[in-house]
């Protein structure tokens, strides 16, 4: 009987090991396809020293943390929710599309409609903390070190990257609501634009 325990807790231990590890090689490519669509076609070499998964939301966990920041009842239901968050996204729009804040409920209420229409329990995105370094060509190759966080879907695609300081401070700002640094890095980086 002991035998059996030990061979089943050895299995378990390694299938969990497998995982994690094709997970990390899936983290890893995902994170340097990204870095190179950003080289604008010059071959960089990115050496990872740290890579780390920090964390995993599941949709559910991302609603839950827009009704807190935008202070709605948990009891509220989803539907009502997304129509008041629509209702101020339109009229803000109309108003002035220009407006940093217009584009910010836009973004939230296109955020909330994408995730209402997705299982509660999928992922929606793994946070990882990096450490890597390149030899810059643009600095006569000098070595430059990045400590970055990178914000991937399930797919293991970037979908936001925040510098390690740029993080620190929405991390202070958005303390209640700390799903909102992540969110925010997303509106920035689909809508191209620096926030």
């Amino acid at each position: 009987m002991k035998k059996i325990i030990y061979t089943l807790t050895l299995l378990l231990v390694s299938i969990g090991i497998l995982t994690s590890c094709s997970n990390d090689g899936k983290i890893k490519k995902g994170i340097e396809s990204y870095l190179l669509s950003k080289t604008m076609g010059i071959q960089v070499e990115f050496n990872f020293q740290d890579l780390k998964l920090v964390e995993k939301y599941t949709v559910d966990e991302v609603i839950k943390d827009y009704y807190k920041n935008l202070e709605f009842p948990e009891d509220k239901s989803l539907g009502i929710v997304l129509n008041d968050v629509n209702k101020l996204a339109k009229e803000m729009m109309e108003s002035d599309p220009t407006d940093p804040s217009a584009i910010a409920w836009k973004f939230k209420s296109d955020r909330i409609d994408e995730l209402s229409k997705k299982p509660k329990n999928d992922i929606e995105y793994f946070i990882v903390k990096t450490t890597y370094n390149f030899k810059n060509p643009i600095l006569n190759n000098t070595e430059v070190e990045i400590i970055r966080y990178f914000i991937l879907n399930s797919d293991y695609k970037v979908i936001a990257a925040i510098d390690e300081d740029v993080f620190f401070k929405r991390q202070e700002v958005y303390n209640k609501t700390p799903l909102m640094k992540y969110e925010l890095s997303i509106l920035s980086e689909r809508n191209n634009i620096d926030l």
